[in-house]
Formats: C-alpha cells, structure tokens, sequence
C-alpha cells in the first residue's frame, strides 16, 4: 500500500510544471537591453529604437525615423509581463519571451508562431533575426545628443549624429 502512495507522489510531483517567473525574466533581459538609442538597419532601410527600461524592470520603446532631422516617432511599444510570459510589442506584434539564455533571448510571434532571437554581439551591437531578415541594431550617442546633432546635421550638412565624440565647452580664460 505505501508503494502505491510513493508511486502517485512521484507521478505527481513529476507532472508538476514550474511556472516561469516573468520579473526573473524581465531582470535577465537587462543583460541583453539597456536603456540606450539604437540604429536599426536592415540593409535597405534605417531606423532607431530607443529602450527605456523602468523601474519595475519592463521597458516602454519608441520606434521613429529622421526626417528633416527631426524624429518622427513611428510606434511606440512595450516589453512588459502579461500573467507568466513576458511580452514584446515589436511594430504592432506581440512577441512572447520563449527563453532567455546568457546574451540571447527568443521570442515567438503570438499569431503566426513564428520565431525571433535577440541576440547581444558585445555592448555596442545587438543583433535581431526575424523571419526573412536579419537587424543590425548598433548603438547611438545618449538620445537628446543625438537628436540634437540630427537636426544640426540637417541644416548644416554636416554628419555629427553618427561621431561618438563627445564635444566640450571651451571656456574664455579669465582676465585678472
């Protein structure tokens, strides 16, 4: 009889599935995002992706193009937690985190079920594969600079935005 019970326990405790924990998932994400601006170019056509993580870990996006030096913001999303998944609005699709591992996380479309790995390169290169084509995400100057020397490009016709020199104030010396 007490082999019946420690055969229904085990049978138990053996079905018994973990539940993923969305916050662990969201904190390991960091290790792949940072709250950065990101050029996103997919050979044909470039745009920009800032990440804005948090404080509860998840993270808003605003996905937008320059235009006439300007930014134009395209989409804005949402990488946040939804029950036991975490969820990624990527240009009007939710994509469900499937796993995260080291510097490279996978996600799957809701609908069509198709697949899409975030994968970080080093720390100014992330790399996005997603059915058809692969993104280059490369890392930009902090977001105000950046659209600052956009706009000052534009007019002047000059290429600041994409130098990541950063450029400091002289000062007049003081006359005693």
């Amino acid at each position: 009889m007490k082999k019946k019970y420690l055969w229904v326990l085990l049978l138990l405790t053996a079905c018994n599935e973990t539940k993923k924990n969305p916050l662990e998932d969201l904190q390991q994400l960091n290790n792949i995002l940072t709250t950065a601006n990101w050029q996103v170019n997919d050979g044909a056509d470039t745009s920009y992706i800032y990440f804005s993580q948090q404080t509860d870990y998840t993270y808003k996006t605003y996905q937008f193009k320059l235009v006439k030096g300007d930014s134009s913001i395209i989409t804005g999303g949402s990488i946040f937690s939804s029950g036991d998944s975490v969820i990624w609005n990527w240009y009007n699709k939710n994509l469900s985190l499937e796993n995260i591992t080291g510097n490279k996380a996978n996600w799957k479309e809701n609908i069509s079920g198709e697949n899409y790995v975030l994968e970080k390169i080093n720390d100014s290169l992330l790399q996005l594969n997603i059915p058809g084509k692969q993104l280059i995400f490369k890392r930009t100057l902090p977001l105000s600079t950046f659209l600052v020397r956009a706009k000052y490009d534009y007019v002047h016709g000059t290429n600041y935005a994409f130098f990541d020199t950063v450029f400091k104030v002289k000062t007049k010396p003081s006359v005693k």
